[in-house]
């Protein structure tokens, strides 16, 4: 995908898997782009949204045929048996970007000093589309948070998680305390800068990490 006034050149997909089959039914209409790559069994149709840079995800059947519509994807379905049958939705995606993108940050404040950082790498289930979400590659470099040795860390997600470890740089994983949106931790001593980690399993479904420069923990 190449932007209009720009060299830049986004590779949504590559042209053949390793079994050597290339995606099928490659569309580019009403602000978003689709996509079916070829697998075994059921087929995952993609949609990838320039605006926000979010991908997300179903399956479908082999036979399947996609239209776009503005803000929704129309999908045809055949399904064999007795006699071929077909089933035709349409899945919104007004609202999508916004709730994925909210869904991928983290708030952490300590002390009076707070900072907000993207997730780094991850997916989560979008219920009103009822697809995975693949999360938009962060476009900054992770945040820097002044911390204090002993203090608590206070951790809102912007998803309600059913789990969240954290370590300060190679150190071991650690749970840290709370449940939903809101997360605690006891800050280490750390006198040389090193970088936080947090690892998320959302409650919805799916899990992302995120990373927070320390410069060092004051005492």
């Amino acid at each position: 995908l190449r932007w209009c006034g720009s060299a830049r050149t986004t590779v949504l997909a590559p042209a053949l898997t390793a079994s050597g089959q290339a995606p099928t039914d490659a569309q580019l209409a009403d602000g978003f782009v689709s996509w079916v790559s070829p697998t075994g069994g059921d087929l995952p149709l993609i949609v990838y949204q320039p605006a926000c840079d979010v991908r997300l995800r179903w399956l479908v059947s082999q036979n399947t045929a996609v239209g776009h519509l503005p803000q929704e994807v129309v999908v045809s379905e055949a399904f064999s048996g007795g006699d071929t049958t077909w089933r035709v939705r349409g899945i919104s995606l007004v609202g999508s970007c916004e709730r994925v993108t909210a869904a991928a940050r983290v708030s952490a404040s300590s002390d009076g000093r707070a900072v907000t950082t993207t997730a780094r790498s991850g997916t989560l289930a979008d219920a009103p589309t009822g697809a995975t979400a693949t999360l938009p590659a962060p476009r900054h470099a992770a945040s820097r948070l002044a911390l204090r040795a002993g203090h608590r860390l206070a951790l809102s997600l912007g998803a309600p998680a059913r789990s969240l470890r954290w370590r300060l740089g190679d150190e071991t994983w650690r749970h840290a305390v709370g449940g939903g949106t809101s997360w605690r931790l006891r800050v280490p001593d750390s006198p040389a800068p090193r970088v936080l980690m947090l690892a998320v399993r959302f409650a919805a479904g799916g899990s992302a990490r995120f990373a927070l420069h320390v410069p060092r923990t004051e005492g």
